[in-house]
């Protein structure tokens, strides 16, 4: 078990900052409202684009002759994919963002240090009172101040108890992409066998209902 929780925190905190590189290109752009399929989905056309950026730049390193990569080989990438060194100086100047465009994904308390963001009554606040999985839609401020602005909601993901199988099932990991659809009951894909045929044999009767009984036992088992 605590082999695997590296991993799980890596890959999560890896998809949070991926998911805030994604909103704040979309803030630049203009954008005001971003629906939590379309994060993911460009999250995932992001981290293609980073991967084949490390393929490409491991590539120049392969050619000149070395097995690690070094800052002339980044700077080959940059000149390969027609990137002008002076264009991309001023995003390496770290901006807190205005009041009015707060961030739409909470910060943790691990990278509230990382990213210098509001304090910690603001994602409750976004959050609401119930920890729910956050999805992103435009802020309805019934006052009309600050309308339009990105921000985080809750949206209750209620199920009748037992929907999805067991009530002590464990709940979804973070990881997961909220828009992703929901795994079906547990029962979906339980294979349950046919009552074999009927004979009119004394001896071959006992032996069906022996196996029916058994059968019936087996499938009730499953169930519970």
């Amino acid at each position: 078990m605590s082999s695997s929780r590296p991993s799980v925190e890596a890959e999560r905190y890896r998809m949070r900052l991926l998911q805030r590189i994604v909103v704040t290109i979309g803030q630049k752009a203009g954008f005001t409202k971003m629906e939590g399929a379309a994060l993911n989905c460009l999250v995932e056309i992001l981290e293609q684009y980073f991967e084949n950026l490390l393929i490409h730049t491991h590539t120049f390193a392969e050619i000149a002759g070395r097995t690690r990569p070094n800052l002339n080989d980044a700077a080959l990438l940059l000149s390969h994919s027609h990137i002008s060194i002076p264009d991309i100086t001023p995003w390496l100047e770290q901006k807190p963002l205005p009041s009015e465009q707060a961030p739409i994904i909470p910060y943790t308390s691990d990278e509230a240090e990382f990213f210098d963001t509001k304090p910690e009554d603001l994602v409750q606040t976004l959050l609401g009172p119930n920890e729910l999985h956050p999805n992103v839609i435009e802020n309805p401020d019934e006052s009309g101040e600050g309308a339009g602005d990105i921000t985080t909601s809750t949206v209750a993901q209620s199920k009748p108890p037992g929907a999805y199988g067991s009530a002590n099932r464990p709940p979804y990991s973070d990881y997961i992409p909220s828009n992703t659809p929901k795994f079906p009951p547990d029962h979906t894909y339980r294979h349950t066998p046919v009552i074999p045929e009927k004979h009119f044999d004394s001896y071959k009767l006992s032996q069906q209902k022996a196996e029916q009984s058994r059968i019936i036992e087996e499938n009730l088992k499953n169930f519970m």
